[in-house]
């Protein structure tokens, strides 16, 4: 089994008489080789705008993605996001709306599910409508938190399920028709000094499904907790 993939990708900042105008295009080459190719190329095209001030922050686009995979989509989507200080260095709320078609390679499954057996049935994830507020900050200058609720409707997401011919591993499976996420996360980040950054997530996700019976082999609850010293 191989895998290749790189992305490159040139941005361009027109001049504008207020804010800041951005433009970018971008190319993923996905190629897995078994016993044949597969090839899963995505041509991607940006334009947003960007104003702020002191107290709110406002960004506006449109991004595109493009296939030259079996079903050779054109994707568009939003850009919209709001921030604004509610209360300087403490309160920050946002809020936005987007979408995206998210690269899945053998490598991300893999790295989701180790005992993932290699797939030439692999899907891009596509997420047509992103919805997304919450509140950030921190309580002092050493601690900081986020709190936020997330909505994505979902197409091509992959579940896993056990493989028949070995139940020790897992095969991908897509839910026909669309799959959303409800996602409620929390985190605290703690940094007593400069090279020391401590943080602490909590995730609960609730998915709704069409075909499936239920979320294969992805749980509902999630707590991380890391540490960096440089």
């Amino acid at each position: 089994v191989h895998e290749n993939n790189f992305m490159v990708h040139a941005n361009v900042f027109p001049s504008v008489p207020v804010g800041e105008l951005k433009t970018g295009v971008s190319f993923d080459y996905i190629n897995f080789y078994d016993d044949s190719a597969n090839n899963r190329n995505i041509l991607r095209f940006l334009i947003n705008y960007t104003y702020s001030n002191d107290i709110y922050h406002l960004h506006a686009g449109f991004n595109t993605a493009s296939t030259d995979s079996s079903d050779k989509k054109f994707h568009l989507y939003p850009m919209l996001e709001g921030t604004a200080n509610v209360v300087e260095d403490y309160v920050t709320a946002f809020a936005g709306l987007s979408g995206n078609l998210e690269k899945e390679t053998y490598k991300s499954l893999a790295g989701e599910n180790p005992y993932f057996v290699p797939s030439h049935h692999i899907r891009n994830t596509n997420i047509p409508l992103e919805l997304y507020a919450g509140l950030r900050g921190g309580f002092s200058a050493s601690t900081s938190y986020t709190a936020s609720v997330n909505y994505k409707k979902l197409t091509n997401y992959a579940f896993f399920e056990n493989d028949s011919e070995d139940t020790k591993r897992f095969v991908e499976v897509y839910d026909s028709g669309k799959t959303s996420l409800v996602n409620f996360h929390a985190g605290v980040g703690f940094k007593p000094d400069e090279r020391l950054d401590i943080h602490t997530d909590f995730d609960f996700n609730s998915y709704t499904v069409n075909k499936l019976s239920y979320p294969y082999q992805l749980p509902s609850m999630e707590w991380t907790l890391g540490a960096r010293y440089n």
